[in-house]
C-alpha cells in the first residue's frame, strides 16, 4: 500500500576533525510514516459502515553515512542505522464502540542509498525493518484471553526526496 512520510534529519560531517573530506558523517533522524488499509480492505469496512484504522510508524534512528561528489552537481550517499520504531494503531469500529490500541515499541534497523543533486537535494530508496510488534487492545483488563496481541510484522520500502540546509 501506499503512504506518505516526512522527516527530519541532522547529520555531524567531522569538520575540523582528521575525517573531515573523507566523506563520512553520522546522523540521527525521525520520521512519521503514515499507512491506510490496502483498497480491498477499505472497501470491506465502507460496506459495514466501520471507521476504518490507519497505521502511524515513527522511526528514530541514528546511524553513519557516506557521501561522494563527483561533481559540484552530482554526488552518492548511502546510510545504515538503528533505532526504535514506535506504532501507533488509530481507533476502528462503528461510531459509540471503537476499539483503541496501546502504541508498541520495537527495535528497528534502516538502509538508504541515493543520488545528491546541486548539493542540496538527494534522491534515494531506503529500506526500514521496523519489528515484530504486538498490537493490544487498550483495555481495563489484565485477563490475557479478552485482551490477545496481533503480532504484525513491519517492513517498509520509502521513496524519498532530502532538501539539505
Amino acid at each position: 500500500m501506499l503512504g506518505a512520510s516526512f522527516g527530519i534529519k541532522y547529520t555531524y560531517t567531522f569538520n575540523k576533525t582528521a575525517l573531515e573530506g573523507k566523506g563520512l558523517g553520522i546522523f540521527i533522524s525521525a520520521d512519521g510514516m503514515w499507512n491506510a488499509l490496502q483498497k480491498d480492505i477499505r472497501n470491506e469496512y465502507d460496506k459495514i459502515n466501520m471507521t476504518k484504522p490507519m497505521y502511524v510508524n515513527i522511526p528514530i534512528m541514528v546511524g553513519i553515512n557516506y557521501t561522494t561528489q563527483f561533481s559540484k552537481s552530482f554526488g552518492f550517499w548511502a546510510e545504515g542505522g538503528i533505532g526504535a520504531d514506535l506504532l501507533i494503531k488509530t481507533p476502528e469500529g462503528v461510531k459509540d464502540h471503537l476499539v483503541n490500541y496501546k502504541m508498541s515499541a520495537e527495535f528497528a534497523v534502516e538502509a538508504g542509498a541515493g543520488i545528491i543533486l546541486a548539493r542540496t537535494v538527494t534522491l534515494g530508496a531506503h529500506y526500514y525493518w521496523m519489528g515484530n510488534h504486538d498490537i493490544f487492545m487498550k483495555t481495563n483488563t489484565d485477563i490475557p484471553a479478552l485482551n490477545p496481541s496481533t503480532p504484525m510484522k513491519v517492513g517498509v520500502w520509502a521513496f524519498k526526496l532530502g532538501f539539505h540546509f
